[in-house]
């Protein structure tokens, strides 16, 4: 149980970029032989594998994000897009990316994306075996969550979807 919150936490940390502090986080349990089982050690070392790739494409996706602040939507969706080939499970970038879209009034690709955000998370916590309990790390992850259901709603409000859009923030 001890480590799953522990992972949990790593994970939000990372999410809302403490990437040295989740990396070291890993690294202990990694190294911790008499707490963690193999299992888990792989579970730790594929998030850790995964941070180490965020961790290298972090300065591209500023710079997305700069753009994206700027109004310069085109290039942004194009940085998105590229940090996605290097990257296909990038939640984040897929996030930001449906905002961009939303702002170019994509809608449907807007909810195409929000949909793959919350896919990558299903298939992250199936992996990691993990639950909600209430903690600041998983408050951190609900932040996220609100984030991509509300651009989800938006398209959805926009296309007069309006009892989707309802759903998604209900």
């Amino acid at each position: 149980m001890r480590n799953k919150a522990m992972v949990r936490k790593g994970i939000s940390l990372s999410w809302a970029g403490r990437f040295d502090e989740s990396k070291e986080l890993f690294e202990g349990l990694i190294e911790d032989k008499t707490q963690v089982n193999q299992e888990e050690r792989e579970v730790v070392q594929d998030c850790l594998n995964i941070l180490q790739k965020r961790m290298d494409l972090t300065l591209k996706k500023k710079q997305a994000d700069i753009e994206l602040s700027n109004a310069n939507i085109t290039a942004a969706i194009q940085t998105y897009e590229e940090l996605l080939q290097d990257d296909p499970d990038y939640e984040i970038v897929y996030s930001n990316l449906a905002l961009a879209e939303l702002k170019n009034q994509n809608f449907k690709r807007t909810i195409e994306l929000c949909n793959q955000v919350l896919e990558i998370i299903k298939k992250f916590r199936s992996i990691t075996k993990t639950e909600p309990q209430p903690s600041a790390s998983w408050h951190e992850f609900r932040i996220f969550l609100v984030k991509v259901l509300l651009r989800k709603a938006k398209a959805l409000d926009s296309l007069q979807q309006y009892q989707e859009a309802y759903e998604c923030v209900q």
